[in-house]
């Protein structure tokens, strides 16, 4: 995560581990990343009992969500609120392109496809290849 920040507000969850939350009042006051265990030690179980999360970070990459995988996880499925994430603008040409596919309308992701599937006058004339004769060097 680098020099990110990251919130995690807390508030008791309906199905909540409560044992979970205990746990949390342990953390330290003040953790180095990347060194120290910030996201095992508080945010993935912070993400696991909490109400609502709202996550402001520095520097992002989709990285990061795979390792939060597991907090996030029980969050998605036990919440009926929101995951708000705060990014910079600034992100790697690959999170860029995923961000833009993702929020895509279904009826551009529909058109896409079916562009993909028009046949054309072209492509009815071309002569499919044969494919009860097998490789052309296995005749030889």
């Amino acid at each position: 995560m680098g020099s990110d920040q990251a919130t995690v507000r807390n508030k008791p969850h309906p199905v909540a581990n409560r044992n979970a939350l205990r746990s949390l009042q342990d953390v330290r006051p003040l953790y180095m990343l990347p060194n120290d265990p910030l996201v095992e030690e508080v945010l993935i179980p912070g993400f696991q009992t909490a109400a609502n999360v709202d996550c402001m970070v520095g520097f992002f990459s989709s990285g990061i969500l795979a390792s939060l995988a597991p907090g996030l996880a029980t969050y998605i499925s036990d919440s009926e609120s929101s995951f708000r994430l705060i990014i910079s603008p600034l992100l790697p040409p690959e999170d860029q392109a995923a961000i833009e596919e993702g929020i895509k309308s279904s009826e551009a992701i529909a058109q896409e496809v079916l562009e993909d599937l028009i046949v054309t006058e072209d492509l009815l004339y071309q002569r499919p290849p044969d494919l009860t004769q097998g490789d052309s060097h296995e005749r030889r």
